[in-house]
């Protein structure tokens, strides 16, 4: 017997044991995952709340720092020291006096440790006296300066002018940029106060503070861990400049400039303190491109933005400090379900494998195992079915085995028939083929003489209607013939008149001659007779001159028209002759068509007996075709029923054959079963 397989090589051990394991760590997993979420959300709302609250609070700081020395500033203004000096000196000074006269010296030096202490004792570094027009008078504290005028001179772009020209435009005390100083050699903010003694502006005080006490407010780290800081920035030159030291980069003071992420539709928070907004939220990349929470404010009397950020990891450390919990948690559990699950599938799977190799070994074609100890469950129902169902097929494979040698045996004398049948429908199929072939000859020249047939025939009834079109012609040739006749008995009567009336112009003709012959003799005696009777008979020699010249014309005329008439004459005797002659050519001609036509009319009936009798041969010879064309088709549909009984019997002895395949297959399969 083979040696059962270990827990490790038991795959179903092994799929029990995940799925136990994936049931157990589905449920911790997900609420792990929920419970960081919830906690980091958590923390970060609680953090961004306390951001919030120390932004509130070094905004107050620096309110009240900057609420103090306006205060501050207005309490020196109105010393009297600060009065009296700024009425001395401006009633002393003057644009045209030089910086380092005796008097202005000597004024300088009673008053600078008066002034000194005054700014010293408020928290000033410096202090300034400057007059109605500008011009530095006196300046008193750790830093030298130039004494020049701050809206001409070389002073006039600094914060230091800045806070004397919103001084003087307000007349309240004004704070500058904070911006960076050239004599301080760093960054300055200066608050002016209006000097006034009894209503009368005297000058302004120009005060200095102390940047470290605004560093200090912002490097006050507590609540901010390991990575907060606290940003003040303001916006000048179109650039975000940071103002204070920063905790990551302690030169930062004027040195580093924000990049606005406006074009990209996002704004840093500083950015948004800058554009008047207050707020704090989560998500958000600082200037290192690094996830921070922030909280913003903005200083409208300072025109400056404060950020208070911390890094995001560090406030979720004790979130990742719980996730690392879970994990640790969720592995030990893991541990413990591991082991059940390898025990429970061990008590599970064992069985199911010793009914795994029977199974194998019935498939196997060994119809012979016994299934050994089956438990009481489910499985020990299993492993007797497979013992029933193996001693049911041991029944079945013997049976099958009977069966198939019987098949094989009634397959071998079923297809020696089928083939001695295939033979014999292959000869008939041969011998139709051959029928076929004859008849289809006969069919073609039947159908080829049927249509010689009907050819002759379309000729012999072309020919009785040509035959018909000349007995028409004929007849009309002769009813022609005979008008011709007629038409030419009727010119030569119509001649013979002319004739006669051509005789009758020439007697009148004739007559008219004479008549002019005796006209003409009547006017020669009228004439003789006019000269007789001399001048009396001068009108009758005219007229009878003019009768003998019409009987002259006439005589002529008549002349002219005897000659033609005699030619004409000549002419249509020409005409009757040969009209004459014509006649008898014309009778002749009527009776030899005459006679033609009578012959051609007996060819013509004798011709026109053909079509019918052509008709009777064509009839028959259509016949014959179509008795050819019924016999082609019925060899045809005989040689395509050899040919589809042929075609079955292939087919019967392919299916045999496949039969006789099939059983030997399944012979060998069941060869493989040991009963």
């Amino acid at each position: 017997m083979a040696q059962r397989p270990t827990i490790m090589q038991n795959r179903l051990a092994i799929q029990m044991v995940i799925w136990f394991a994936a049931i157990s760590l589905f449920p911790l997993t997900i609420a792990t995952f929920f419970n960081y979420q919830n906690a980091a959300r958590t923390v970060e709302r609680q953090v961004s709340e306390n951001l919030w609250a120390i932004a509130q609070r070094q905004s107050n700081s620096l309110r009240n720092l900057f609420q103090n020395k306006e205060q501050f500033a207005s309490i020196i203004a109105l010393t009297p020291e600060i009065t009296q000096a700024a009425s001395l000196l401006g009633s002393v000074y003057d644009a045209e006096v030089k910086r380092n006269s005796a008097e202005l010296d000597s004024i300088r030096a009673s008053f600078e440790p008066v002034l000194k202490g005054l700014a010293y004792q408020y928290g000033f570094t410096q202090l300034y006296l400057v007059s109605n027009a500008g011009d530095i008078m006196i300046s008193v504290g750790k830093n030298s300066v130039i004494y020049s005028n701050l809206l001409t001179g070389p002073l006039s772009q600094t914060p230091l002018a800045q806070a004397f020209q919103d001084t003087s435009m307000l007349m309240s005390p004004q704070f500058s940029d904070f911006a960076l100083f050239a004599p301080n050699n760093g960054p300055a903010i200066f608050i002016g106060a209006p000097i006034l003694e009894e209503g009368r502006l005297k000058g302004m005080l120009i005060l200095q503070l102390d940047p470290s006490k605004i560093y200090r407010i912002a490097e006050n780290y507590n609540g901010l861990g390991e990575t907060g800081e606290t940003i003040l920035a303001s916006e000048q030159g179109g650039r975000i400049v940071a103002l204070n030291p920063l905790r990551h980069i302690p030169d930062a003071a004027f040195n580093i400039f924000f990049k606005s992420k406006s074009s990209a539709g996002q704004l840093l928070p500083i950015e948004k303190a800058l554009r008047g907004q207050s707020g704090y939220g989560e998500d958000i990349v600082d200037y290192r491109e690094k996830k921070v929470l922030a909280a913003w404010e903005y200083f409208p009397k300072l025109r400056w933005g404060l950020e208070v950020k911390i890094d995001r990891d560090e406030t979720l450390v004790p979130v990742v400090e719980l996730r690392q919990l879970s994990i640790f948690i969720g592995l030990g559990t893991l541990i413990v379900v591991l082991a059940a699950a390898i025990l429970a599938a061990g008590t599970i799977s064992q069985p199911i494998i010793a009914l795994t190799e029977v199974a194998s070994r019935i498939a196997r074609g060994d119809l012979t195992p016994h299934v050994e100890r089956a438990p009481s469950n489910e499985i020990g129902v299993l492993a007797r079915a497979i013992e029933t169902m193996a001693r049911n097929l041991k029944s079945l494979v013997n049976q099958v085995k009977n069966s198939s040698t019987q098949v094989a045996d009634f397959t071998q004398d079923l297809s020696q028939a089928v083939r001695e049948q295939s033979d014999a429908a292959q000869q008939y199929g041969g011998a139709a083929l051959e029928i076929t072939a004859s008849a289809k000859e006969i069919s073609v020249t039947a159908k080829d003489l049927a249509g010689t047939m009907q050819e002759v025939n379309e000729v012999a009834q072309d020919t009785a209607l040509l035959a018909e079109s000349g007995i028409d012609g004929l007849q009309i040739m002769e009813a022609s013939m005979g008008e011709l006749a007629d038409a030419n008995s009727s010119v030569s009567a119509q001649l013979a008149v002319i004739q006669k009336k051509a005789a009758d112009i020439s007697f009148i003709i004739t007559t008219m001659t004479k008549v002019a012959d005796q006209t003409n003799l009547l006017s020669l005696n009228a004439a003789i007779e006019a000269r007789k009777a001399k001048e009396y008979g001068t009108g009758f020699r005219v007229v009878a001159k003019e009768i003998r010249r019409l009987a002259d014309q006439t005589a002529g005329s008549s002349l002219e028209i005897e000659s033609m008439i005699g030619e004409m004459l000549g002419a249509v005797q020409t005409g009757v002759n040969a009209m004459k002659h014509l006649s008898q050519k014309v009778e002749y001609s009527v009776d030899e068509i005459t006679t033609v036509s009578s012959h051609l009319a007996n060819v013509i009936q004798q011709v026109q007996g053909l079509p019918p009798r052509f008709e009777m041969v064509l009839q028959g010879m259509q016949s014959q075709a179509d008795g050819a064309d019924q016999i082609k088709e019925a060899i045809n549909r005989l040689s395509n029923s050899a040919q589809q009984t042929v075609t079955s019997l292939k087919n019967t002895s392919n299916q045999i054959d496949k039969l006789r395949n099939t059983t030997k297959s399944l012979q060998g399969e069941i060869s493989r079963f040991h009963t």
